[in-house]
C-alpha cells in the first residue's frame, strides 16, 4: 500500500497534465458532434442501425462524452469514472473495428464532421490505447477529491482553452479555399475533367458521397443544371475503400445522374479540409468558391 501511495506522489505532477488533455480530448469530441448532429446520425445510420436509433445514439453519445469530460476534470468519484470511460472507449474500439471490416467505414465519425481529426481505422486505435493508458495513470489519483475548486477551475479553464485553440486552427485549415479564388483551372488539373475544359460556365462540386451536407447540395445542383444545361459540372470526391459503392447508394438516395471523378484525398486537402465545396468556373479561371451557404441565384452566367 505504501508503495502504491509513493508511486502516485512521484507521478502526481503528471496527473494533472493527463487530467486537462484527455477531458480536452472528450471535450473535442464531444462538441464537434453536437455541432453537426445530423451528420453524425448519418455516420452511425451506415453501422446498419434502425432509422429510429440513429439521432438518439448520436445524441446519447456526444452528451455522455461531454458528462464523462466533466466528470474527469473534477475527479468524482474519480476511479469509477475512468474504469467507465475506459469501458466507454473498448466499446467504441469494437464498433470501429466493426464498422471497418463489416461496412466498409473509413472513419468512424469519432470527432463529429472535423475533417481536420479525420481518423482511419489503425489511428482510431492507437488513439484509443493512448487514452486508455493516460486514463488508468489517472485512476491513480488519490489526491484529486482534496484538490481546491479553484485549482479544477484553472484546470478546466485550460481545457476551454485547449477546445478553442483546436476550433480556431479547425476554421482556419477549412478556409484553405479562400486561395483559390481568381486561379486559372489550369494550376490545379486534378480538379479539371474534359467535359468542363475551356467551359464559359462550370462548377466544380468536391463531396463526401455520405455526407447529409453533400446530399442536400447535389439535390439542388439537380434541378439547377436541368434548367440551365449551359453549366458543366466536374463531380469529384476521394478515393477509399469500398467509394464505388457508397458512390452506388449516394446516386441512388439523391437521383444524381452526373459522372464522378475520384482523386486522392491528399489532393482535395490541398484546398478544402470539409466537404462540400462548390467552384464557380468561367474560361478556366475560378471566379468564387462556396463553403458553406450554397445560393445558387448567386452564379453570374458568362454568356
Amino acid at each position: 500500500m505504501s508503495e502504491t501511495i509513493a508511486f502516485t506522489r512521484k507521478i502526481q505532477p503528471y496527473q494533472r497534465i493527463t487530467r486537462v488533455f484527455v477531458t480536452a480530448i472528450f471535450l473535442i469530441s464531444g462538441t464537434t458532434k453536437l455541432i453537426d448532429i445530423k451528420e453524425f446520425a448519418n455516420k452511425i445510420s451506415h453501422f446498419g442501425m434502425p432509422n429510429l436509433m440513429n439521432n438518439g445514439l448520436a445524441w446519447g453519445i456526444s452528451i455522455l462524452e461531454i458528462i464523462l469530460s466533466i466528470l474527469l476534470i473534477i475527479g468524482y468519484k474519480n476511479k469509477k469514472t475512468c474504469y467507465a470511460t475506459i469501458i466507454f472507449i473498448g466499446i467504441v474500439s469494437i464498433i470501429a473495428i466493426v464498422g471497418k471490416f463489416i461496412f466498409g467505414i473509413e472513419n468512424c465519425g469519432c470527432f463529429g464532421s472535423s475533417e481536420l481529426l479525420r481518423l482511419d481505422l489503425m489511428n482510431t486505435l492507437i488513439k484509443n490505447f493512448l487514452l486508455i493508458t493516460l486514463i488508468i495513470l489517472m485512476s491513480f489519483d488519490i489526491d484529486i477529491n482534496k484538490e481546491k475548486l479553484s485549482q479544477k477551475l484553472i484546470n478546466a479553464i485550460i481545457a476551454l482553452l485547449i477546445l478553442g485553440a483546436f476550433w480556431y486552427y479547425e476554421n482556419q485549415q477549412t478556409h484553405k479555399s479562400d486561395v483559390l479564388e481568381n486561379k486559372s483551372l489550369s494550376q490545379y488539373p486534378h480538379f479539371s475533367s474534359e467535359n468542363i475544359k475551356d467551359s464559359r460556365n462550370a462548377l466544380i462540386y468536391i463531396f463526401d458521397p455520405i455526407c447529409e451536407h453533400c446530399k442536400d447540395l447535389a439535390r439542388k445542383l439537380i434541378p439547377f443544371l436541368d434548367k440551365n444545361p449551359q453549366w458543366k459540372l466536374n463531380s469529384i470526391t476521394y478515393k477509399e475503400d469500398k467509394q464505388e459503392e457508397k458512390i452506388v447508394i449516394f446516386r441512388e438516395e439523391v437521383g444524381f445522374k452526373y459522372p464522378i471523378n475520384l482523386i486522392d484525398i491528399e489532393k482535395i486537402k490541398e484546398i478544402t479540409s470539409r466537404t462540400p465545396i462548390l467552384l464557380e468556373v468561367h474560361n478556366d479561371t475560378i471566379k468564387s468558391i462556396q463553403t458553406k451557404t450554397f445560393d445558387l441565384t448567386e452564379l453570374k452566367n458568362q454568356d
